[in-house]
């Protein structure tokens, strides 16, 4: 009888995120100015999917990638310091505060700016666990409806910034998409929206929830950029507090430097 339950107590949580938003922004309102603390909406989150009361210091997925008609195993590895290695094969992608790179087993190719607060986006709710350490607003919930119903936006900002291209101001704010049963339902970023020829948006999809030890995850995810889907992760299992040795972080040349 778990499952009802949670379901419930998701929705129930929910209705007091929006009750909470309500209260802090006025309902017309076309924008918040300053925002208003993201604290209750986090906190609703977190109840709605039965999530950790501390934050787990780590987290890892597995399961298999679909790109297309190509299928291959994939390995996603994230920190509390906003870590997360990506690995297929011999094949990883790392994403740090400083620095984005490749490796394909022999040498690592970085990117020419640095990860633009993105790196959790892809953990879902331990990204929303981790958000809850540091101080975040939030904008006025927005409705709107798409071919699977009814879902709320709304948008999170911590006031932190970095510089691209040496010009470039990029601000760490995201949308979270909740849906109507209070579940989250994916995250969404947009990148140089002042920039037309560089503007972007990026994201996650997530759907088909189960219990992982305790806490209702998603065994789909759905990799989001410019409205297309370009990949999709169907999960096989969820582990938390797993070692992340700091090498699983370093480049080729970083890790040679240590011998």
């Amino acid at each position: 009888m778990r499952g009802p339950q949670i379901w419930v107590t998701a929705r129930i949580a929910f209705s007091l995120l929006i009750l909470q938003a309500v209260r802090l922004v006025p309902l017309h309102a076309q924008s918040a100015p300053t925002g208003s603390d993201a604290a209750p909406l986090l906190q609703s989150l977190l109840i709605a999917h039965h999530a950790w009361l501390s934050p787990p210091a780590s987290i890892r997925i597995r399961g298999t990638s679909v790109r297309g008609t190509t299928r291959r195993p994939v390995m996603i590895t994230a920190t509390q310091k906003e870590e997360t290695v990506t690995s297929y094969g011999s094949t990883r992608r790392v994403a740090t505060p400083s620095s984005t790179f490749q490796d394909d087993g022999q040498k690592s190719s970085f990117d020419t700016v640095p990860p633009a607060f993105d790196q959790l986006d892809v953990t879902g709710m331990f990204l929303i666990s981790q958000m809850t350490r540091r101080l975040e607003t939030a904008g006025t919930p927005e409705t709107y409806r798409t071919k699977d119903g009814w879902f709320t936006r709304i948008h999170l900002s911590s006031g932190r910034t970095q510089t691209h291209f040496r010009q470039l101001s990029v601000k760490d704010e995201l949308d979270v998409l909740i849906s109507p049963s209070g579940l989250l339902a994916g995250i969404e970023r947009s990148f140089y929206p002042a920039n037309p020829r560089l503007h972007y948006t990026t994201g996650y999809r997530f759907t088909e929830y189960r219990d992982a030890g305790g806490v209702l995850l998603p065994y789909r995810i759905d990799s989001i950029f410019k409205g297309n889907i370009e990949e999709t992760i169907l999960v096989d299992d969820y582990q938390f507090n797993v070692a992340a040795i700091p090498s699983l972080f370093e480049s080729r040349s970083q890790s040679g430097s240590k011998k």
